[in-house]
């Protein structure tokens, strides 16, 4: 199998499962989150994923897995390191394995190492690599079609005019309110013919959200207001200058 570069732009998804995804599909971690909600039982945010949609997933997108361990006692774990050394005759190039240690996922293939944490691919001994972390379950990918099975992306939802007026006015309301003034709004020049990335304020320390691209406006207000009620109170929002903070930005192509 072939791994790819780390596709992670700046607002994408920024936890491991999805940057394992993106190693071996070369897609945005904020689509291969979506998956996680397409494919897999996942709801809501994707921060963590546990192995039965971890697998899931996979098998979605055409990739097989076949159990190599599973060390169901804490006490019976090998550190990668013994994991690695242990297993030398099957990490061959070109065979992909999926491990979780230490509470994480990542990709093994030949003498090279990969996960969301460094965000490239790396030698097994480079020493961002926790290799005492403790192994508890290890499987071979591969790709049987030889061709990936990439989910196409939601289609754009139909837009009631009338009520994409009211409710833009009602996300205006909320921007004055709760956001910057000197925000921009565009109409035109967007991504997909109508598309708006909402855009997390910079004092919130945890995302609550994953996906931020929104395609009308009811959709906008929803992410808005998932920010307002994160913020607690709306005084803590417009003592805030930092230009950064408005919640709507243009998404250029």
């Amino acid at each position: 199998m072939k791994l790819y570069s780390l596709k992670r732009p700046s607002r994408s998804n920024r936890f491991c499962g999805p940057a394992v995804l993106s190693f071996l599909t070369g897609q945005d971690t904020t689509e291969c989150a979506r998956w996680f909600r397409s494919l897999s039982n996942h709801r809501g945010a994707v921060k963590g994923s546990s192995e039965k949609n971890m697998l899931l997933v996979l098998d979605g997108i055409g990739i097989q897995t076949r159990q190599v361990d599973l060390f169901r006692s804490s006490g019976d774990r090998p550190t990668l390191t013994t994991w690695l050394r242990d297993n030398k005759e099957i990490r061959t190039p070109g065979r992909v394995y999926l491990v979780v240690a230490g509470n994480h996922w990542q990709l093994i293939t030949g003498r090279r190492y990969a996960c969301g944490r460094i965000g490239e691919m790396v030698s097994i001994k480079d020493k961002r690599v926790k290799r005492r972390a403790r192994v508890r379950q290890v499987w071979e990918l591969t790709l049987p079609l030889s061709k990936l099975k990439i989910p196409e992306p939601p289609a754009p939802r139909v837009i009631n005019k009338s009520m994409s007026s009211t409710t833009k006015a009602k996300a205006k309301r909320l921007q004055d309110k709760h956001g910057n003034t000197n925000d921009l709004w565009y109409e035109d020049g967007c991504l997909d013919g109508w598309t708006r990335y909402v855009t997390c304020p910079e004092w919130i320390h945890e995302d609550p959200v994953d996906f931020h691209y929104c395609y009308d406006w009811e959709a906008v207000v929803d992410l808005m207001e998932k920010y307002i009620k994160e913020i607690g109170t709306a005084n803590d929002m417009r003592t805030h200058d930092d230009p950064e903070a408005s919640f709507l930005t243009q998404v250029r192509h």
